[in-house]
């Protein structure tokens, strides 16, 4: 009887709570994605019919590799939570691709193929086996009739030959079959089909006034998700503004494909602490840490330390960064958002996928650079005024000129000044050459001295269409021994760097215009070998004395 009550009493505590809260299982699938430089913020947003009373919603098949700590939930200010709770349910039936499906179904099949031959072969084995050994005709006192010899023998020669050319095709076959199924699991691998069994629910506990339709917005952060910046940049001709295209490259490996979404593309941290800083004594000493940032939090971002150097008394500058799996980038202080207007579908590969940001036509000033010392091609650089407008994160580049590859670069926004110069490779329109002018070049001896004269000539010549401006750098020695005096004779108005020797002619060349330069100096020094030296071309070459190039 008591038992008999037991159970009645529980049978009545169940019906109640099955009477006071409804809940309702919702597969729900991800509507838009906020992603991080590392890692993604994931939304679910439902539509709900709520009775009454207390509801419990339970969000079922959500990626296992959720933060459960960054979970919120957003609805109406009419609608109590009461509580959130979060688990994993191991025993998901997790829905395949039809592609993996069968190739799934190909790899079975092919791993019965070759157990049926193997085992086919194995009885190839045993039938040679006992073959070979009851070969024997008669006993040993016996003997056996030439008629019964030859059918004995053509009897083991043909069905030997006949076992030996099945465990030939055997063999061959299941090498053929293995050779598939490899190709099978690789592509399998490739397809990235070793899912989990393992999937998230959130289960969500309201409190309903009136029962009405609401909207319910789930967001939770995950890892494993990230995107890298990168750009494209095509100048079609001098003069004209440069097409500037950002692009992302982003990457999904939460066992969830994201079927099109809206993707929003940030470069803030969704880790970094909200805790306010504290500031710690700075010491300086022999491998002691100085440390300029929040170090109360590792996962604070970007951090950058310096560590003071006793031999030099200088202070060694390293840093590290929080960002993408695959890559690392700096990002700038002050967040960046890119909102995506346009959906996409971002498969749980962990493969990277192209996400066309924003494109855009930036003005740009086009300048030749010559160097006809080092080179004698010409160097076109396109420079963008204004950079920082344009939200750079540290990327590569893709340039293209006039329809033409060029290379690749990248952008490293913390080295950058107010320009951001873009390297458009050689222009073969261009020419500036540079000729030793041997009349004007000698070498004298003047008692214990000996002075050398040199002089050079720069042609540059415009073959564009186009007026062009042109850099042409050049240097002249700097002495670094009092006894040896070097004197400028003729720059035809350059500018000189007297603490590098760097020279520096900017030049106008309207289209078809050519100008031309010369370069004179004089070196004047002692003329023992051992004791004057001029390396000309900043190389290391120690028996190198009065020469040029």
């Amino acid at each position: 009887m008591r038992v008999f009550i037991v159970f009645l009493f529980l049978g009545i505590h169940f019906s109640l709570l099955a009477q006071t809260v409804t809940t309702k299982t919702l597969k729900s699938e991800v509507v838009g994605v906020v992603l991080y430089t590392s890692g993604a913020e994931v939304q679910h947003l439902e539509t709900v019919n709520l009775v009454a009373g207390r509801n419990l919603l339970v969000f079922e098949g959500l990626t296992p590799d959720m933060d459960e700590k960054s979970i919120r939930i957003a609805t109406n200010e009419h609608i109590e939570l009461l509580s959130i709770s979060h688990k994993i349910n191991h025993l998901t039936k997790v829905e395949e691709s039809e592609k993996i499906k069968k190739l799934k179904d190909s790899v079975s099949l092919t791993e019965k193929k070759i157990g049926y031959l193997s085992n086919d072969l194995d009885v190839y084995k045993r039938e040679k086996e006992l073959i070979l050994t009851n070969i024997s005709l008669a006993g040993d006192n016996n003997g056996v009739q030439v008629s019964e010899l030859k059918q004995a023998a053509e009897f083991y020669r043909i069905r030997l030959k006949e076992l030996n050319d099945k465990t030939f095709e055997t063999t061959g076959e299941i090498l053929k079959q293995n050779e598939i199924l490899q190709r099978l699991r690789n592509q399998l691998q490739e397809l990235n089909a070793k899912y989990s069994y393992r999937r998230s629910e959130v289960s969500v506990l309201l409190s309903v006034t009136a029962a009405q339709n609401c909207e319910i917005e789930l967001k939770y952060l995950v890892n494993k998700s990230g995107w890298i910046p990168f750009y494209d940049i095509r100048a079609t001709e001098i003069g004209k503004p440069l097409k500037f295209t950002y692009r992302a490259k982003v990457f999904n490996n939460t066992e969830i494909d994201w079927k099109n979404i809206k993707v929003t593309l940030s470069t803030a941290d969704p880790q970094k602490s909200i805790t306010k800083p504290t500031i710690e004594p700075w010491y300086l000493g022999t491998g002691i840490t100085i440390s300029y940032s929040n170090t109360n939090n590792e996962a604070d971002g970007y951090m950058q330390n310096q560590m003071f150097n006793a031999q030099s008394g200088l202070p060694t500058i390293f840093s590290a960064s929080r960002a993408a799996d695959f890559d690392t980038i700096e990002v700038p202080e002050l967040a960046i958002i890119f909102e995506i207007k346009e959906k996409y579908t971002i498969p749980a590969d962990a493969k990277k996928y192209i996400v066309n940001v924003k494109e855009m036509e930036v003005p740009a000033l086009y300048k030749h650079f010559s160097i006809a010392k080092e080179d004698r091609d010409v160097f076109l650089l396109a420079r963008i005024l204004n950079w920082e407008d344009l939200n750079l994160i540290d990327g590569t580049v893709n340039i293209y000129f006039a329809g033409n590859y060029i290379g690749e670069s990248n952008i490293v926004t913390r080295n950058l000044n107010d320009t951001l110069d873009i390297s458009l490779g050689r222009d073969g329109k261009v020419l500036v050459t540079r000729t030793k002018m041997k009349e004007f070049s000698s070498t004298q001896f003047i008692g214990s001295k000996v002075k050398l004269s040199y002089s050079f000539e720069l042609n540059a010549k415009n073959n564009r269409k186009v007026p062009i401006d042109l850099d042409i750098i050049d240097q002249v020695p700097i002495s670094q021994n009092e006894n040896i005096e070097v004197k400028i004779e003729e720059i035809s108005n350059g500018t000189l760097n007297p603490t590098s020797g760097q020279l520096k002619w900017k030049v106008k060349l309207e289209a078809g215009e050519s100008k031309k330069f010369v370069l004179s100096f004089t070196i004047k020094g002692p003329k023992e070998e051992n004791n004057v030296r001029y390396n000309y071309k900043k190389q290391n070459r120690s028996q190198m004395r009065y020469r040029a190039k």
